[in-house]
């Protein structure tokens, strides 16, 4: 097995083992509207945790952190009004930086820690391939497309998938956040990097 990890894919503590002193330069926060917390890495990469489970939620690029102000000025009136946050999180969503998501891929994750979407996005939208896959790791054509600009333009078609995009999205976005993490494979991740014989032991952490 050339993918040895020190905790398994659907661990509950992705906040521990990102927000440590392993990563130095880390940024802890949020992303807009967002409960789930998220760490961002020197890299630009970063790992978000499903909110009050603790399980990984995504692999995302992240763009600068910025503290929000509680309240805004509105432009007609200019009274003040509270600045919307995500109730669950009350004041700590104003208190810890908060990132927007950058351009590029994103890997999205359930909470039993399989991998569910490879999307790419631009300007917070989907822009490219959208793949959604089952638990074991086979392509759900029905929820799969091309989108421009956050719209379907092309519905699923397997000579939609350029060759090589899967290997290259797993090889150098995928794995090395797990290997960084020491996470284990889901069976979806185990079973595309056979098919797309991913050389695993050659993944670096990032």
């Amino acid at each position: 097995d050339l993918w040895l990890s020190d905790h398994p894919y659907n661990t509950r503590s992705i906040l521990q083992l990102a927000d440590c002193d392993q990563f130095p330069g880390r940024i802890r926060g949020f992303t807009p509207m967002e409960a789930n917390p998220v760490i961002k890495f020197p890299c630009g990469i970063g790992v978000a945790a499903h909110h009050g489970h603790g399980g990984l939620s995504a692999i995302l690029p992240l763009g600068p952190p910025r503290l929000l102000p509680r309240c805004r000025e509105r432009a007609d009136t200019g009274q003040l009004v509270p600045v919307p946050g995500p109730v669950e999180l009350g004041a700590e969503y104003f208190e810890r930086p908060n990132m927007r998501l950058g351009d590029g891929l994103q890997a999205k994750y359930s909470r039993g820690g399989d991998l569910q979407w490879l999307s790419r996005r631009r300007d917070g939208q989907l822009d490219g391939l959208c793949l959604r896959f089952e638990p074991e790791g086979f392509l759900r054509y029905s929820e799969c497309g091309v989108y421009s600009r956050g719209k379907l333009v092309e519905k699923w078609q397997t000579s939609l998938l350029p060759d090589g995009f899967l290997a290259l999205a797993l090889s150098e976005f995928v794995l090395p956040v797990k290997r960084a993490l020491s996470l284990g494979l889901s069976t979806c991740e185990a079973r595309l990097c056979r098919e797309e014989q991913v050389d695993l032991g050659g993944i670096r952490p990032m």
